[in-house]
């Protein structure tokens, strides 16, 4: 009997982590950081730029902005840098209605290396 719950042990402490495992490989993220980093600003599409949850996660933070730039179409352009390892090669750029200050669009400048999130 005790040679039957002993196998019992060793079956149960193979399967676990290969089941962790098996599980774990379905849940890793799919995207990379460039792409990473546009779908979560693409998710502040909809928001007000002074919403404060947006500043103090650091997505509209004061000490990021840039300038304000008028479009054609009457919105305003907020730019902000992205601080990548230390530096600030990469731009994101939110279109704003100004007056809802809604976020309605967002473009970056920069390459794949610099505009990045790790997922």
């Amino acid at each position: 009997m005790s040679g039957f719950v002993c196998l019992g042990r060793i079956k149960s402490f193979v399967m676990t982590p290969l089941f962790l495992l098996l599980v774990s490989c379905i849940y890793l993220p799919h995207s990379t950081p460039y792409e990473n980093f546009q779908n979560l600003n693409r998710r502040n599409i909809g928001r007000k730029v002074d919403d404060p949850s947006l500043t103090s996660m650091g997505w509209t933070h004061p000490k990021k902005f840039i300038k304000i730039v008028r479009l054609p179409n009457g919105h305003d352009e907020y730019y902000y840098r992205v601080y990548h390892r230390g530096h600030s090669t990469c731009r994101k750029m939110y279109e704003v209605d100004p007056k809802t200050l809604i976020i309605v669009g967002f473009r970056w400048e920069g390459t794949e290396k610099d505009c990045g999130i790790q997922p």
